[in-house]
């Protein structure tokens, strides 16, 4: 009895192990590095052409191009990585079999090599190589593609590295910062503490003083944090990089910006100015507007917020307010008011409120209740629900024509976002609304497959969404081609879904996206057929979307032709006067932006300051077509120009 009871253990035993094994197993399978990850960057001017190199003039109309041959790859050399230091290699389902090395380098924020950091794939632990003495290291790949950081002691990785086989010859640069730790409490301009405050940090990554190598080919790594409910905050790995403070806002509150100390600092108090007070002083010829706001049942109100266009106030404990507006109203821009239990109010607007030094008043805004929803389903092509999908309003503002997705009044007033979630039975409900037609669309991440209902009138309790059985492109196949038709190696290709667009910002996420093959061909599973659009991005082009418009996308193969940036230095020295400024036209009298980078960083604007009539290496898109003089921002000298490519053209102006 004892040896049966002896060897049922051990055969229990036995089992235990392998069953811890291969759960083992599962989970580094599960840990596994993931799909491939790609990124985009706008490019900036390359280096100029080495010393020595040969002198072509081309003849052009009134100015002189002069052709300097650098070379034809715009792409820097890699430095030999040194013997010894330690590989890995990353992988994924779907990456090609043949593995190929991608090589690095790691720097801290003033351009020196960092040794022993440890190389992981972003969002994994698994290290796969430390870097050598010289900051160097290298990795056996499988995947297409990938994002790679750096961990050091006391760092963190600010600059990511984005690595890809067809553009394997090429280091990948990561960036690590010193951090500290930090604490401190947020309150407004009484030393109210403001619960909740949003903290980030941006870190110019153009024209870093000192930084010896290109940060193009990287992606900023992002930096945000959140103080607590008491308005408290303690965050932790924040980068000490001396052109880059740390930045807080709250909800009803403008953001402001504090500098970061050299070591940790636990007694920070940091002070928001509320947006009501942040009001502009009144000019002469400033319009003042005045009245009262009254509720439903004509009770005078307080606390609600008035708007004109980018103006606001509030009224005070009788209901009166008076608001400070500056000229230049854009036509149709209402008066408004929300109060977050009264409602809202719109007055229409009127010609007489752009007339100089007026007083517009006095102005009666009675608020009407927001009693009013929309609710329906979201359901598949076959009618079973979709649960957890997104259902928003696409033109939830009063101002659409103005201010594209700015907030809206319905949403001031609520204190909450025109949007829900699908339950499991695919039911939503969006309340909160003004009697009035809106767009309303339903979503999916990552797929970014949507559903579009126009004008559906609040108040629509049954609304269904369906989502068509065709749906989605199993595989979209894209070419990217130069203006010569020939193929663009190593171009991202993202299917773009856009989250809200304004007239000055748009926000946006990739859904599916590939890489160009060296025939300049990429393939992107399942697709969205409508709602998104296509952009393709690389160093040394000009960012291009593909828009297949209400048809959507088709089966067939697509060909988006790009324009690639070239390298321009502008000489007007030998003009009398000398000019200031210059701007650039393509072929059509389009003004094309010019990119230029200075100790500061970059920057990009239609029109070009010159320094003695000279200008510094820019970039231009190779569409160029007239150089326009300016003298006092106006057209005096128009210059027919034709720019090569893997070049620095110089442009002479006699």
């Amino acid at each position: 009895m004892k040896n049966a009871l002896v060897a049922s253990l051990c055969v229990v035993g036995l089992a235990a192990v392998l069953v811890w094994k291969l759960s083992s197993e599962g989970r580094a399978v599960e840990q596994g590095p993931g799909p491939a990850v790609t990124f985009e960057q706008s490019p900036g001017p390359k280096d100029a052409g080495e010393s020595g190199a040969e002198v072509e003039e081309l003849a052009v109309p009134d100015a002189t191009v002069t052709r300097t041959d650098a070379g034809a790859s715009p792409l820097s050399t890699p430095a030999e990585i040194p013997a010894g230091v330690p590989t890995g290699t990353v992988s994924d389902s779907t990456s090609p079999a043949e593995p190929w090395t991608a090589k690095g380098l790691v720097l801290d924020t003033g351009g020196a090599p960092v040794a022993g950091a440890e190389i992981v794939r972003r969002g994994k632990t698994q290290v796969l190589a430390v870097t050598g003495g010289d900051g160097r290291f290298e990795v056996t790949m499988e995947s297409a593609s990938a994002i790679l950081s750096a961990r050091h002691e006391g760092h963190r990785t600010v600059f990511a590295g984005a690595v890809s086989r067809h553009l394997e010859s090429e280091e990948a640069v990561i960036m690590v910062a010193r951090v500290v730790t930090l604490g401190g409490v947020v309150v407004s301009g009484d030393g109210t503490p403001v619960p909740g405050a949003a903290m980030s940090m941006s870190i110019p990554w153009r024209g870093l003083s000192g930084f010896p190598r290109s940060l193009e080919r990287s992606t900023e790594v992002e930096l945000t944090w959140s103080g607590n409910a008491d308005g408290t905050f303690e965050i932790r790995d924040v980068p000490v990089f001396e052109s880059a403070p740390l930045s807080t806002v709250a909800d009803g509150f403008l953001a402001t910006s504090t500098p970061v100390p050299e070591a940790d600092d636990f007694s920070l108090v940091i002070g928001l100015r509320s947006e009501v007070d942040s009001e502009p002083l009144r000019k002469s010829s400033d319009s003042v507007f005045f009245g009262v706001v009254r509720d439903i049942e004509g009770q005078l109100v307080e606390g609600a917020t008035i708007f004109l266009g980018d103006a606001r106030t509030e009224s005070d404990s009788s209901g009166q307010w008076e608001l400070v507006r500056g000229q230049g109203i854009p036509f149709g821009t209402p008066l408004a008011a929300a109060h977050s239990s009264a409602g809202t109010a719109l007055l229409p607007y009127d010609e007489a409120w752009n007339h100089k030094s007026v007083r517009v008043g006095p102005l009666d805004l009675q608020l009407q209740p927001n009693l009013l929803s929309i609710q329906g389903r979201v359901l598949d092509s076959e009618g079973r629900p979709l649960e957890g999908w997104a259902v928003e309003l696409l033109n939830p503002t009063i101002l659409d024509h103005l201010d594209g997705d700015s907030p809206s009044l319905e949403s001031r007033a609520s204190g909450r976002s025109l949007r829900d979630r699908t339950d499991e039975r695919g039911v939503f409900k969006i309340g909160g609304l003004l009697e009035r037609s809106y767009d309303v669309r339903a979503f999916t991440s990552p797929s970014y497959l949507s559903i579009v209902r126009p004008e559906v009138a609040a108040g629509t309790e049954d609304l269904e969404l369906r989502l068509p059985a065709d749906a989605a492109v199993e595989e979209l196949h894209v070419r990217v081609v130069t203006r010569e038709g020939r193929g663009v190696p190593g171009a991202t290709v993202a299917a773009r879904f856009i989250l809200q667009r304004t007239r000055n910002s748009l926000m946006s996420r990739n859904g599916a996206t590939g890489i160009t093959d060296s025939e300049g061909r990429a393939v992107l599973n399942q697709v969205p057929r409508r709602g998104v659009d296509l952009e393709v991005s690389r160093p040394g082009i000009v960012t291009a979307t593909l828009d297949p418009g209400d048809d959507g996308f088709t089966d067939e193969e697509l060909e988006i032709e790009i324009e690639r940036n070239l390298d321009v230095v502008i000489d007007c020295s030998g003009m009398s006067p000398v000019p200031k400024a210059v701007r650039i036209l393509d072929g059509t009298g389009k003004r094309l932006m010019i990119s230029s980078r200075t100790s500061r960083g970059s920057s990009s604007s239609t029109d070009l300051q010159l320094d003695g009539g000279l200008s510094a290496v820019v970039s231009v898109s190779e569409a160029a077509a007239e150089l326009q003089i300016l003298k006092d921002w106006e057209v005096v000298k128009r210059v027919p120009i034709q720019l090569a490519p893997d070049t620095i053209n110089r442009i002479e102006v006699p």
